[in-house]
């Protein structure tokens, strides 16, 4: 009888282990592979693009004879081939040249005239980026071209049916 209960206690032991680890294997995040990708091979650099591309539909005046759109990439925790799919991105869609640039980088490139506050194209900043979760993020984000004015936004993206999309937008300020 002894012997029986050893091995019930054995085979017990294995079935909570069995379980355990099946259990087990479904924890974590969703983020699979490299830190960029999302199930479905969808980079994260899209929840960027999507936000960026919101502030550019907003207020299209402030695009009107624009000879190049800068983006600051500066804060964006993403790698460079994910930077070059953004620029890539915006290249295609507006058909002028991109640059990934701070304003004062476009200032040392002589593209912002100091007296008219003039600046030759656009730029487009995302100042603070949360990460709410794997499919989730807040963007608070500008429209900046010196001489016309501003626009300040809270941007919330979010990956649903394998594409990322603008969920809520709001204008924060406007100068």
């Amino acid at each position: 009888m002894n012997r029986l209960y050893l091995k019930g206690g054995v085979v017990m032991k294995i079935k909570v282990l069995l379980i355990f680890l099946v259990l087990m294997s479904g924890c974590g995040t969703a983020v699979k592979g490299d830190p960029g990708e999302l199930p479905g091979d969808k980079s994260v650099e899209e929840a960027y693009i999507a936000a960026l591309e919101e502030l550019m539909q907003e207020d299209e005046v402030l695009n009107h004879q624009m000879e190049f759109l800068a983006i600051d990439m500066n804060n964006f925790e993403l790698e460079e081939q994910q930077k070059q799919a953004i620029v890539d991105y915006f290249t295609d869609q507006y058909d002028v040249e991109v640059k990934s640039a701070s304003l004062e980088e476009l200032r040392e490139q002589g593209h912002f005239d100091e007296e008219s506050l003039v600046l030759d194209g656009v730029l487009l900043r995302l100042q603070d980026i949360e990460r709410k979760s794997d499919t989730k993020y807040v963007f608070e984000g500008e429209k900046y071209k010196p001489g016309l004015g501003a626009i300040w936004f809270e941007i919330k993206v979010e990956w649903s049916k394998n594409t990322w999309g603008v969920t809520d937008s709001k204008i924060t300020a406007i100068s």
